[in-house]
C-alpha cells in the first residue's frame, strides 16, 4: 500500500474544489438514491483538519509540507530540531494562512452543496467539534478542553453554524485511565459541545459517537462504563448517541455473536436502566 502521495495536489490549497464537489455529487446521488431521505447523515472527514495546527499525528504531513511551503530553511531545522517552539509558532502562524482559507472554502462548498442535494437529510460532520482533552500524558490529562483548541473551535465557528447536526466523538480508553478519568473525558467534551452550541448555533443537534469497544482494544465496555457514558451524555444534554462499531471487528462467527450477546446483555438493559 503506498502512503504518503500526493493525490489531486495533496493539500486543499493544491486541491481541485470544482473536481471534488463533482465527485462528492456523484458519491451522494450513488449513496443516498432516496431524494427525501431524512435521517441522520455522516459525512465521515478525517483526512485533515481545517485548523492547521490540528493536523498532528499521521496528519502531521499535512503541516510538514506546508511549512516547506513557508519557508524551506526553517521547515528542514525544525526537523532536525523539533524541540524548537520559537519555530515551530512561526511556521504554524505563517502556514495556516496558506491552508486554512482553502481548507474553510472546501468544508463550506461541500456542505451546501449536500444540503441542496438530499434537503430533508440531517447533514453533519463526524469528529467535530473537537476537545482533546485528557490525553495520554499525565500533565495532559485535564477534564476541561485545552484553552488553545477552546479558541480554535471559536475562529471555526463558520463551520458549527453551517450544520446542524454534530457528530462528535467520545471514545474512552481502559489503558492507564482510571473509572474517574473516563469519566471525565465524556464530561469535559459534553461541556465544550454545549458552550460551542450556545455560542454559534443554539438549533444544532449533538450525537457524539460511542464506541461499544475501548479505544483501539479488542474489548467490549464494561457495563459500569457504557452506563457512564450514556447517563453523561444524557445528564449533559446531548440530543442522543451513534453507538457505533467496525466491521473489521465482525468478520467471524463468533465475532458477531458476541456483538448479539453484548447487544442482548449489556446494552438494552442499559438503555431500559437510563431510560433512553
Amino acid at each position: 500500500k503506498k502512503l504518503y502521495f500526493l493525490a489531486n495536489g495533496g493539500m486543499p490549497h493544491h486541491g481541485d474544489l470544482k473536481l471534488h464537489l463533482d465527485d462528492l455529487k456523484q458519491d451522494i446521488e450513488k449513496g443516498i438514491t432516496d431524494k427525501n431521505y431524512s435521517g441522520l447523515t455522516v459525512i465521515d472527514m478525517e483526512s485533515w483538519r481545517p485548523v492547521f495546527r490540528q493536523n498532528s499525528g499521521w496528519m502531521t504531513i499535512y503541516r510538514n509540507l506546508t511549512f516547506k511551503e513557508v519557508n524551506e530553511t526553517l521547515a528542514d531545522e525544525l526537523e532536525k530540531t523539533p524541540t524548537n517552539t520559537e519555530v515551530r509558532n512561526y511556521l504554524i502562524k505563517e502556514g495556516a494562512k496558506i491552508f486554512e482559507p482553502k481548507a474553510k472554502e472546501f468544508l463550506n462548498e461541500s456542505t451546501l452543496l449536500v444540503k441542496d442535494l438530499r434537503k430533508s437529510a440531517k447533514w453533519g460532520y463526524y469528529g467535530f467539534p473537537y476537545c482533546f482533552n485528557m490525553g495520554q500524558a499525565l500533565s495532559a490529562r485535564n477534564e476541561t478542553c485545552p484553552t488553545i483548541v477552546q479558541k480554535e473551535n471559536n475562529e471555526t465557528s463558520w463551520f458549527f453554524k453551517s450544520y446542524d447536526y454534530w457528530f462528535p466523538s467520545v471514545y474512552i480508553s481502559n489503558d492507564n485511565f482510571t473509572k474517574d478519568e473516563r469519566e471525565m473525558l465524556v464530561r469535559g467534551r459534553t461541556v465544550e459541545y454545549n458552550r460551542l452550541r450556545d455560542l454559534f448555533n443554539k438549533n444544532a443537534e449533538i450525537y457524539p459517537y460511542v464506541w461499544y469497544l475501548y479505544n483501539l482494544r479488542d474489548e467490549y465496555l464494561s457495563v459500569e462504563d457504557l452506563k457512564m457514558t450514556l447517563r453523561t451524555l444524557k445528564d449533559n444534554k446531548m440530543d442522543g448517541a451513534v453507538i457505533w462499531g467496525s466491521s473489521a471487528h465482525l468478520k467471524k462467527l463468533n465475532e458477531c455473536q458476541n456483538l448479539y450477546n453484548y447487544v442482548n446483555d449489556t446494552l438494552k438493559p442499559v438503555l431500559e436502566q437510563l431510560k433512553i
